[in-house]
């Protein structure tokens, strides 16, 4: 069993722990007690996938919604004290109503609640299943759930595997309080924007140009650089510490000629996958820490235990940035070069995604290597953070992968290292400008 990792959203925490080579969560309430429904439901949805062949996207995909979708019942149980074996269709109702408010407050819904209602029924589609498999395995009464008068919980999903009734195999019978009139599609549907190459031009020109501190300019152009080569979410980047790039893992790199260096951000869902960086954005890396980091460091005081050890700070109070803040503050840079309401990080991911699969069709087309929809996505999920057992093997061997010597990666390197002379200049430019005024 590998080593556990905890993720805690308020009334419930998620324990992820590998076994054979599954992961499947482990559900604890504040008091540290055992959810035993949730977890062995959960692991249940593990069993049955691998029973069935299924590919680890396939597996990670089913299960990971499941989860988070107990997680947020379990968590709305806790908050109004109503325990599983109460549920009814007016918890189900006030549920639905509660996690359509907190779906409308993420901003990628950016106040569309046709959208967030299309993600609440996914999770009320879950939570009818969970319903369904406590009531079979014995974990809630017989009578929760199911058709008919005398059941809390109308569905007639209990009885869709015996039933002959076409009617009974609805989705207004087996889900019948979904929302309605919201379309059938995912929410996908709904494209979120990618960020051009001109737009990512203009804003690292105006991370520069705007009247903000040459130290938070030189930190905010590092930041959309790694965003750019790396895909990292916005959590990833900003979880970067300095012992990521510490001098004996830099030594042990270069020892082993390694053709790049790995490291590993906090990742969704706990993952602790090592992800690849060039080298020369790994020497910018470094040499920020060195000197615009160290120098917002000196002007406040601040010491490492005070800096939490991550790379980038506030210049205000020497203190690490929030998710929070760093999404915001890019979601402005968006907006101050006309890109579209809602653009931030994830504008920059979506971009390197796109580029990521179009050069792996192109190198599968040169070596006469499988264009299969699931190969081709499946060997893009390292560099998007989209677990699988293929790229979890990709990214443990991606120092002894010669691949990485090919032309593109060289190309890669040499338009790196232009991006570093550039970034250069106009960091010196922007402080002879400074020391002008």
């Amino acid at each position: 069993m590998n080593a556990p990792h905890a993720i805690e959203t308020g009334h419930i925490t998620l324990l992820w722990v590998t076994v054979n080579s599954v992961r499947s969560p482990v559900f604890r309430d504040r008091k540290c007690r055992l959810l035993i429904e949730a977890t062995d439901y959960c692991r249940s949805i593990a069993k049955k996938k691998q029973d069935e062949a299924a590919s680890n996207i396939a597996i990670n995909s089913e299960l990971g919604a499941a989860t988070y979708a107990a997680r947020e019942y379990l968590t709305f149980s806790a908050i109004v004290k109503i325990r599983l074996e109460a549920s009814s269709d007016e918890a189900i109702l006030a549920f639905r109503e509660w996690a359509l408010r907190r779906t409308c407050m993420r901003p990628q819904y950016r106040g569309n609640e046709t959208i967030a209602k299309r993600t609440v029924n996914v999770k009320l589609r879950h939570i009818y299943a969970f319903l369904t498999w406590c009531q079979a395995n014995g974990r809630i009464p017989e009578g929760t759930i199911g058709p008919g008068k005398g059941y809390r919980v109308h569905s007639t999903l209990p009885i869709c595997d015996t039933t002959l009734l076409e009617l009974d195999q609805s989705e207004a019978k087996k889900y019948p309080k979904l929302y309605t009139r919201v379309g059938q599609g995912s929410r996908n549907r709904t494209r979120q924007h990618r960020a051009s190459d001109l737009e990512l031009e203009r804003i690292d020109q105006y991370i520069t140009e705007a009247r903000v501190s040459f130290l938070a300019a030189q930190r905010d152009s590092l930041i959309l650089r790694i965003a750019d080569e790396t895909a990292f979410r916005c959590g990833s980047i900003n979880s970067l510490t300095k012992a990521h790039f510490s001098d004996k893992l830099l030594a042990q790199a270069e020892e082993r000629e390694a053709p790049a260096f790995d490291v590993s951000p906090v990742q969704k869902f706990g993952y602790v996958d090592a992800f690849s960086l060039s080298w020369e954005l790994t020497r910018e890396i470094v040499r920020y820490i060195a000197s615009d980091r160290q120098e917002i460091m000196d002007q406040h005081r601040a010491d490492e235990k005070r800096a939490e050890g991550r790379i980038f700070l506030s210049v205000t109070t020497g203190r690490p940035l929030s998710d929070n803040y760093l999404s915001g503050l890019f979601g402005r840079y968006f907006t101050a070069v006309g890109a579209p309401k809602g653009s931030g990080l994830h504008s920059v991911r979506g971009a390197t995604a796109t580029r990521t699969i179009k050069s792996e069709i192109e190198l599968r087309l040169r070596e006469g290597r499988s264009l299969d929809r699931v190969d081709i996505l499946d060997a893009g999920a390292s560099k998007l953070g989209h677990h699988s057992l293929t790229a979890q093997q990709y990214y443990v061997e991606a120092s002894a992968m010669s691949r990485l010597f090919s032309v593109e990666a060289v190309l890669q390197n040499r338009l790196a290292a232009a991006q570093s002379e550039i970034a250069r200049l106009r960091a010196e430019l922007a402080l002879k400008k400074r020391r002008s005024t």
